[in-house]
């Protein structure tokens, strides 16, 4: 209950690592550093199942070289395991969705489960189900039901220990969501509706204008994206939304995103690199289906080679930016 309660996963692994290595910063940001490595080929995997290889390389390489990815992954917030197990349930559900397999579903609800006892932008999760569904029946697609049962029953069975603290203190399991969510009249000051709406604002603008300003999270105001990898982004979002309505995978990643993003526009100070946590890896594939629309139309008009080297200089831009603004501008910082 300390600290406004938190989610035991990540404490766990650095209880163990202190067992090892001592109370040292090393045996925190250990963790979080492994736990961020891990989510670079989690990523790879799951677009390879949602989309296709060179999809999967270019959001992998995203996902390395971004600075959001790579301040989370040297500090020691517990946020940074969300991103892995969002990874693992949705490439499970992607390969379900496409072999219509019991254990696919069953992974996908292991997974799932687990990340609840990850971080608090978890809980917005299963809502991504729940649209995934409403868009299927709106196209009158077949909806596999016992898939979906299978994955419900396994993630709430591996989150029933924490489910059922959850119903026992339901004060306490709620207390830091109710301190900083928008409906707190102490936050909106009887304006809601204009709260939400400059709330949903700063939220969209974190891509490619104005990000978190708290230097724990970002290096003040920085956008998730540079100029690069930020058209990527625009071009692949824009693309996403053209082929959302044919084809599944494009909208479980609108979806996904959509819902992810509740949890920093419900909160105060959107936007919030924490709190928006859970579109990590998601927000990656769209540099990534960008990156993958410009190789195909200069291959086509051109050669492979000069895709591949406009495509190395976006992205070495991007890496470029992303070291000079951490590692000479940020950690130097006071």
């Amino acid at each position: 209950e300390a600290n406004n309660g938190r989610e035991p996963f990540f404490i766990y692994l650095v209880a163990l690592s202190v067992s090892l290595l001592g109370r040292s910063a090393l045996a925190i940001r250990l963790v979080a550093a492994i736990l961020g490595i891990l989510t670079v080929p989690a990523t790879y995997w799951m677009v390879r199942q949602l989309l296709g290889r060179r999809e999967a390389l270019l959001a992998a390489l995203v996902t390395a070289s971004t600075f959001w990815h790579l301040n989370l992954s040297r500090e020691g917030f517990r946020a940074v395991s969300l991103p892995l197990f969002t990874a693992l349930w949705l490439g499970f559900l992607a390969r379900a969705l496409r072999r219509q397999r019991r254990y696919d579903w069953a992974l996908a609800g292991i997974f799932l489960g687990l990340s609840v006892y990850t971080y608090l932008a978890a809980r917005f999760a299963p809502l991504v189900l729940l649209v995934l569904v409403v868009y299927w029946l709106a196209r009158r697609q077949p909806v596999s039901w016992r898939g979906l049962l299978i994955l419900g029953l396994c993630a709430c069975l591996v989150a029933s220990p924490l489910l059922i603290y959850a119903a026992r203190h339901l004060d306490t399991f709620l207390e830091r969501s109710g301190q900083v969510s928008i409906l707190n009249p102490d936050i909106n000051h009887g304006d809601l509706a204009g709260t939400v709406l400059r709330q949903v604002l700063k939220t969209l603008g974190m891509f490619n204008w104005r990000g978190d300003f708290i230097p724990r999270h970002n290096l003040p105001y920085r956008p998730v994206f540079d100029l690069a990898t930020g058209l990527l982004f625009l071009l692949g979002l824009a693309l996403c939304l053209r082929r959302a309505l044919r084809q599944q995978e494009y909208a479980l990643l609108l979806i996904f995103l959509l819902v992810m993003l509740l949890p920093t526009v419900l909160a105060e100070g959107a936007p919030h690199f924490l709190r928006a946590v859970g579109v990590l890896p998601v927000l990656f594939v769209l540099p990534a289906i960008g990156g993958a629309a410009v190789w195909q139309a200069i291959s086509s008009r051109s050669s492979r080679l000069a895709a591949a080297l406009v495509l190395a200089l976006l992205l070495g831009f991007s890496l470029f930016s992303t070291v000079n603004d951490y590692f000479a501008r940020h950690v130097r910082s006071e």
